[in-house]
């Protein structure tokens, strides 16, 4: 086999393979398969009947057209046959022989003597019509007819009857007086018919009847396929739709061309696909919240994870700081230079602040603040941020908005928001800070998608600069994301501010359109108590003390610092290096230890846990924790149960000093 022929058999086989695979897969094809052989079968019954019908009709039309032609001729020549005078005979004749189915006619006398005779066909090669002997004898002087079928003919033998009647003498004068006749036999006539024009026929009407039904069957596999087709169309588009949707890509409502079962069918899908889609949408979204969540947490874990340290660093240059300005006179040329470095700490540690608020991982000092207080204390620091070509304009509400929030970090949100709409206005513009009471309902949440129902606090900030379209409104608060050029922006600001926000259980949002301008809002959880605000630890003397304090901390300048800090005041320090050493210190000085100070992150035991050890051998011991960021601190829902106390790092010498006498005075 050449290799052409190969390639060609193995295609054709595989083409036949695909095409009766498919076939045999396919509804449309079996209902067209099982109606076609229907048809068939009903058409095969058809011709069956009707040939078999016309062939019995014809058969039963050729008898009756012998016997009337063969009695026809017996009657006509009767005078003839009796005279037999040839010349007439042949004339009677010619009249049958015109007939189509004629082949030959004879005629006998009653001896069985041939008359006359013609003949034309087949009967010319072989049949003679000459003295027939037996077969005239044999036939009953009765009967009419003696018909007998040959392969190709039917020959039909009529007696040639002549009645002679006996009259009485009655009857001479009287008609209605009957008269006996009798019926003689005075010679014979045949008449020979051709079956092969029958047979011709009835093949014609055989092949008539196969075209009809072959026509019909044309015809009938062309409606049931028309027909088929456009009751099966409907669901060839379902079945490509539910393939497609299948593979994921997107799809068009599947057309209701009915309202029948298949239409309900197409009604049913277009409603799946499209709670399907909705299903889907809302899953992008919680995808794309989770996202977002992550990034934050990413970050978050990333500035969490150097807090500690970055704070230690800081804990270290303020402190000593503060020592050299506590121990340089006022007229010390060196001490603007210590209060640079003072200055510059102060920075660093707002800035490592700023970067835990967004992940929540700062600890905050929440107490009873007035919204509108806030508000009011920031507003001249604004006037210096925005920019003379700004107007600012505050809205403050007329009752008392009291939440439970740090300060210093609500303002921070609003120093971010502000700047954030200083940028947004390069030509001026104005920008409106309102403060306003609002109640959360379910209607805001499912609009939103957020908000615990209840009454809040809400501070708005709203500029008319250029706005933001729908695709960096959804990016707003991502951490790093910024529109601004390189060099002019982080990215943090308004992430700072989320995380705030959140962190004290509230939200935020942002409204704006492209060239409407921009809105933030604020929600804080309202409470109803306020406390008076105290003075600032820095406000505060600094008492002295003679107490023997355990300093606990890993990091070797930050616990130096430390205890040169506690032993200008008067204090008596010992040293621990982590919590195992502390528990170990504490042993061996029980009775002289009156106050630990512990970092709450260390090796081999946390501050935390090394307090819970030694409560247990002075369950009235006296402490003070230092974290770097609210990760550091375990339990934290416990702390103030188990009488721990928590300040976060860097802490100022006047406010950790301030503290220790605190709680040791209690």
């Amino acid at each position: 086999m050449s290799k052409f022929n190969y390639i060609k058999e193995r295609f054709f086989m595989k083409g036949n393979k695909i095409f009766f695979e498919r076939a045999r897969n396919s509804l449309s094809f079996k209902i067209f398969i099982f109606f076609s052989a229907f048809i068939i079968m009903i058409s095969s019954g058809f011709i069956w009947f009707s040939a078999y019908h016309d062939l019995r009709a014809a058969n039963e039309d050729l008898i009756k057209s012998g016997e009337t032609l063969s009695g026809f001729l017996a009657y006509s020549t009767r005078t003839w046959v009796f005279a037999e005078n040839r010349e007439m005979l042949s004339d009677s004749v010619q009249g049958i022989m015109n007939q189509k189915n004629v082949l030959a006619v004879a005629i006998y006398n009653a001896d069985h003597k041939l008359l006359f005779s013609e003949i034309k066909g087949p009967l010319k090669k072989g049949q003679k019509l000459g003295d027939e002997g037996a077969g005239l004898a044999a036939m009953p002087g009765d009967k009419r007819v003696l018909i007998t079928e040959g392969k190709d003919t039917v020959e039909f033998l009529s007696p040639v009857v002549l009645e002679s009647y006996l009259h009485s003498e009655e009857a001479l004068y009287f008609a209605n007086i009957p008269s006996a006749g009798r019926k003689n036999v005075i010679g014979y006539v045949k008449v020979v018919l051709d079956k092969t024009i029958l047979r011709k026929e009835i093949r014609t009407i055989v092949f008539k009847s196969i075209g009809i039904a072959i026509s019909f069957l044309f015809l009938g596999a062309l409606v049931i396929y028309v027909t088929f087709k456009k009751v099966l169309r409907p669901l060839i588009r379902l079945t490509k739709a539910v393939d497609l949707f299948g593979k994921g890509e997107f799809i068009e409502k599947v057309p209701v061309e009915s309202s029948d079962e298949i239409g309900k069918l197409a009604m049913a899908f277009n409603s799946m696909t499209d709670n399907l889609k909705g299903r889907d949408a809302e899953n992008r979204l919680l995808e794309e919240q989770l996202r977002h969540s992550q990034k934050m947490e990413t970050v978050g874990t990333l500035t969490g994870g150097i807090a500690h340290d970055f704070n230690n660093i800081l804990t270290t240059i303020m402190n000593c700081g503060n020592i050299l300005e506590l121990k340089m006179g006022k007229n010390e040329p060196l001490r603007t230079y210590v209060s640079q470095i003072l200055a510059a700490s102060e920075r660093a540690a707002n800035l490592t602040n700023g970067l835990l608020s967004f992940s929540r991982k700062q600890i905050i000092k929440p107490r009873p603040v007035r919204l509108n207080d806030i508000v009011i204390k920031v507003e001249k620091l604004l006037h210096l941020i925005i920019g003379e070509n700004i107007k600012l304009k505050t809205m403050l509400a007329g009752e008392d908005l009291t939440v439970i929030a740090d300060s210093g970090q609500i303002e921070q949100v609003l120093i971010n928001l502000c700047t954030n709409a200083r940028d947004a206005m390069p030509e001026g513009g104005k920008l409106t800070i309102k403060t306003e009471l609002a109640e959360l309902d379910p209607e805001f949440r499912k609009t939103h998608s957020y908000g615990k129902p209840g009454l809040y606090a809400v501070v708005s900030v709203t500029d008319t600069g250029a706005g933001m379209d729908e695709k960096t409104r959804e990016r707003i608060f991502e951490p790093f994301f910024t529109t601004k050029d390189v060099g002019k922006g982080t990215g943090l600001g308004l992430s700072i501010a989320y995380g705030i926000i959140r962190q004290h259980n509230g939200y935020i949002n942002c409204e704006s359109e492209t060239g409407k301008g921009t809105t933030f809002r604020a929600y804080l959880p309202l409470t109803e108590s306020l406390c008076e605000e105290t003075g600032s630890a820095a406000g505060i003397a600094m008492l002295r003390g003679s107490e023997t304090v355990l300093v606990a901390e890993d990091d070797s300048d930050v616990r130096e610092v430390t205890r040169d800090i506690l032993e200008e005041f008067g204090y008596k320090v010992i040293e621990a290096t982590d919590g195992e050493d502390a528990v170990n210190k504490f042993i061996e000085n029980e009775d002289r230890i009156g106050f630990l100070l512990f970092d709450v992150k260390m090796p081999k035991k946390n501050g935390k846990e090394a307090f819970d050890e030694i409560k247990k051998i002075r369950p009235d011991i006296k402490a003070l924790l230092l974290s770097g960021y609210a990760d550091d601190v375990i339990d934290k829902e416990r702390l103030h149960e188990d009488g721990i106390n928590l300040m976060t790092k860097p802490v100022p010498p006047a406010e950790l000093l301030q503290k220790i006498r605190e709680l040791l005075d209690r």
